[in-house]
C-alpha cells in the first residue's frame, strides 16, 4: 500500500511555540511508518518556513533549526501542485503533500489562519477547519454561542486594552471574588489569572493584555474540574472523563504540559464510547470540528480546543 505523505506543522509565531515543539514530536513519533511518510515542517518565531529533516528530541529541545537539516520551504497555495515547494540550494524542489496536520498552538495556529491557507491549497486537512478553529480560538464568541443553545455560561465581560477595569470591578463587585482574568484569543494558560480581590485586577488584565488586546473578565464556578476529548464529525469518539486535580487556583501552564499532572479517571463518569449523531449538549450547534478538548467545571464548559489532537 503506497505511504500517505503527512505534512505536520511545528512552532510558529506565538508565545505558545514551546508548547508546539513538544506536541509535534510526540505526534511524529507515534505516526505509524508502514503507513504514513511524516514531512516536518518548522515555523520559527519570526515567521520563517522550513522542511526539517532531523530527529524529534531536537525539536522537543528547540535546537532544530541550528542543527537541521533545514531547507527553506513554503506551502503552496496553489491547487495544481498540493505541496511544499522546497528552495534548495541548486534550485527549487517540489513535495507533494497528502495531508496536512498542524500542530500549532495559539494565534496564527489554531485560530483559522493556517487552516486557511491549508483550504486554499486543497489538501485534506488533519482536524479542525477554518470556522471551528476560529471560534473555539475566541473565548468570548465560543461563550456566546454556546450559551445561544441553552448551555450554562459562566457571567464575564469582555474588556479593551486600556479601558474596562471599572466594567470588570463592577464584575467582582455583583459576583463576588475570586475572578478569573484571561486573554480572549490565546490558549495553554497563558495570561490567565485568578483574582482574590479587587486590588489585583489591574495586575491581572495587565498580564492578559501582554497575550491579546481584549481580556475576559469571568466569575469563578465552585466545584471539580473535568476534561475529556472528543475526536469525529458524524460519529463521534469520547474519551474517558478524567478528574482534574489542581494544587493551585486553576490549571495553569505548569500543572498542564509538565508530569507528574496526568489527571484521573472520575469515578462513576462513562468510558471512552463512540456515538452517532448530534453531540448534544450544544455542541451539535458549533460547526464540526473533528478533533475537541472540553474542560467543565460542573455544567459549565470553560475551555476548549478544536485544533490539532
Amino acid at each position: 500500500m503506497e505511504k500517505i505523505t503527512v505534512a505536520v506543522f511545528f512552532g510558529g509565531c506565538s508565545p505558545e511555540y514551546s508548547v508546539s515543539l513538544q506536541s509535534a514530536a510526540a505526534v511524529l513519533e507515534a505516526l505509524p511508518p508502514e503507513g504514513y511518510e511524516a514531512v516536518a515542517v518548522g515555523i520559527t518565531p519570526e515567521g520563517r518556513w522550513y522542511y526539517y529533516g532531523g530527529d524529534t528530541q531536537a525539536i522537543r529541545e528547540d535546537r532544530w533549526l541550528r542543527q537541521g537539516p533545514c531547507v527553506p520551504a513554503i506551502l503552496s497555495p496553489d491547487r495544481g501542485e498540493k505541496g511544499l515547494l522546497l528552495f534548495e540550494k541548486g534550485g527549487v524542489r517540489w513535495l507533494a503533500i497528502n495531508a496536512a496536520l498542524p500542530m500549532l498552538h495559539g494565534q496564527l495556529g489554531e485560530d483559522g489562519s493556517i487552516q486557511g491557507l491549508i483550504a486554499l491549497a486543497g489538501i485534506p486537512l488533519v482536524g479542525c477547519g477554518v470556522l471551528a478553529s476560529a471560534l473555539c480560538m475566541n473565548k468570548d464568541r465560543a461563550r456566546r454561542l454556546a450559551s445561544l443553545t441553552g448551555v450554562l455560561i459562566p457571567l464575564s465581560v469582555m474588556v479593551e486594552r486600556g479601558e474596562g477595569l471599572e466594567r470588570a470591578a463592577a464584575l467582582g463587585r455583583d459576583k463576588g471574588y475570586p475572578l478569573f482574568v484571561k486573554p480572549v484569543g490565546a490558549g495553554s494558560s497563558y495570561g490567565v489569572s485568578r483574582v482574590e480581590r479587587e486590588e489585583e485586577l489591574p495586575s491581572a488584565l495587565e498580564l492578559a493584555f501582554r497575550y491579546d488586546s481584549r481580556a475576559l473578565v469571568e466569575e469563578a464556578i465552585p466545584g471539580a474540574e473535568v476534561g475529556c476529548a472528543v475526536l469525529g464529525r458524524e460519529t463521534l469518539t469520547t474519551g474517558a472523563v478524567d478528574l482534574v486535580e489542581l494544587s493551585g487556583g486553576f490549571l495553569d501552564f505548569t500543572e498542564k504540559y509538565t508530569p507528574p499532572y496526568l489527571g484521573n479517571p472520575l469515578p462513576g463518569a462513562p468510558a471512552a464510547q463512540n456515538r452517532g449523531g448530534d453531540p448534544g449538549d450544544g455542541q451539535g450547534h458549533l460547526p464540526k470540528p473533528g478533533v475537541l478538548r472540553l474542560c467543565a467545571g460542573g455544567p459549565f464548559p470553560h475551555a476548549g480546543g478544536a485544533a490539532g489532537l
